[in-house]
């Protein structure tokens, strides 16, 4: 089945392509003549009040979105119908993450983050601790632990087993998101640099900033995402010695590829050739008809800005580290995307379909109760062990 690529709006709609005719058989330099289309699968104009903040979808095909309008919308991308809403915060939803096909993960502009099952859409925990609202999440592989970042200048982890903060680090400066690079490896993402930590120690590893590879003044980074799971589980890459690469858009319209762990850069490029517009998101994906060929990858990329309003895929050239264009569509100008993500549907047929049909799911969570908030950052639970020692060989 064809990869599935689904894009939010400002204006608070989805809209969802079927990626065709996926081949890596020509060569590069022909690679902007080859049909690469976006098939139009489904829209949904209304899917929120307001414009569309985050997006997530998981392995057996549920999409969640996530708006300032302080409600997560569902839909099976499998039978394309809508699922229902779920509505438990009470601010803007700000980012959200899949733990399998079991449980999602929420947070909002509310302060708080929410746990829910996806069997049944109830809402197993409300967790808060951040003074300000919550910014960005990230789920570890295991699925026991979860990091935030929020407006309070904090990272705050939590035990997911038990649904509440195992710990709280007061940050030097504000990050914008908070992505999980390997099991021991995080990344902080900051308007010029990404910062990329142990979460043993929560030390700053190495840094990637973008004026030391940007001779354009006021050059921002906009996005920064980890390519789709199916990196981890492919064979086709044992040069890189990490299966996995992070996608960091900027605001001058360039689209550089990382190695997710040590931010050495894989291939970087203008993705609109003129310099023009802005990525807003990205997501990348294994080009499935080309998983023989090693220096094949797809990207999808969101561009939007002043002179751009478009969908851009491309494929990542390993050996020549280039991005090559494949397949530009020109949006209408009432449609500007902000989010994008991709599924990767099942090679067998016969999709199952769900049980969970929330037409306005409204659950009366668990809350974290006052007594377990912290009323100041001294009282709350220490760092990591290997920190703690650290500070104490210090304090003596």
């Amino acid at each position: 089945s064809a990869p599935v690529l689904v894009v939010g709006t400002l204006e608070g709609g989805l809209a969802g392509y079927s990626v065709s005719n996926l081949s890596a058989d020509t060569p590069s330099d022909q690679s902007s003549s080859l049909s690469r289309t976006l098939r139009p699968l489904f829209t949904e104009a209304s899917a929120h009040l307001k414009a569309i903040a985050c997006l997530a979808v998981s392995p057996n095909g549920r999409l969640a979105s996530g708006s300032r309008d302080e409600q997560i919308s569902l839909y099976n991308l499998s039978s394309l119908r809508k699922l229902g809403q779920l509505m438990q915060h009470e601010g803007g939803v700000t980012d959200l993450a899949f733990f399998g096909d079991s449980h999602l993960l929420s947070c909002s502009s509310d302060k708080s983050l929410a746990i829910w099952s996806c069997r049944g859409w109830e809402c197993l925990r409300t967790m808060r601790r951040h003074k300000e609202g919550v910014r960005s999440l990230g789920v570890h592989q295991s699925g026991r632990l979860a990091l935030s970042i929020g407006d309070d200048c904090t990272l705050r982890a939590w035990n997911l087993i038990r649904g509440r903060q195992a710990y709280a680090l007061k940050l030097k400066r504000q990050p914008d998101s908070i992505l999980w690079c390997s099991s021991t490896v995080f990344a902080l993402v900051y308007s010029d640099s990404i910062d990329w930590h142990n979460i043993d120690t929560c030390e700053c590893q190495h840094s990637w900033e973008i004026n030391k590879i940007s001779s354009s003044v006021g050059v921002a980074v906009t996005c920064a995402r980890i390519s789709n799971d199916s990196f981890l589980s492919s064979d086709d890459w044992p040069s890189f010695k990490c299966k996995t690469a992070m996608l960091v858009g900027r605001s001058d319209g360039v689209l550089n590829c990382l190695r997710a762990t040590s931010g050495e850069c894989i291939a970087d490029g203008n993705l609109l050739k003129e310099a023009v517009g802005r990525v807003k998101d990205a997501t990348a994906w294994l080009d499935a008809a080309g998983q023989g060929q090693k220096n094949r990858q797809m990207l999808a990329a969101v561009c939007t800005g002043r002179d751009a309003n478009c969908i851009v895929l491309a494929s990542l050239n390993q050996k020549a580290g280039t991005l090559n264009l494949l397949h530009r569509l020109d949006l209408q100008s009432n449609c500007r995307p902000t989010r994008c993500i991709v599924w990767l549907p099942p090679s067998s047929d016969g999709d199952v379909e769900p049980t969970e049909q929330p037409e306005a799911a409204s659950a009366s969570a668990k809350v974290d109760e006052p007594e377990d908030v912290a009323s100041s950052e001294e009282s709350e639970s220490p760092p990591p062990a290997k920190l703690r020692r650290k500070s104490a060989k210090k304090a003596a």
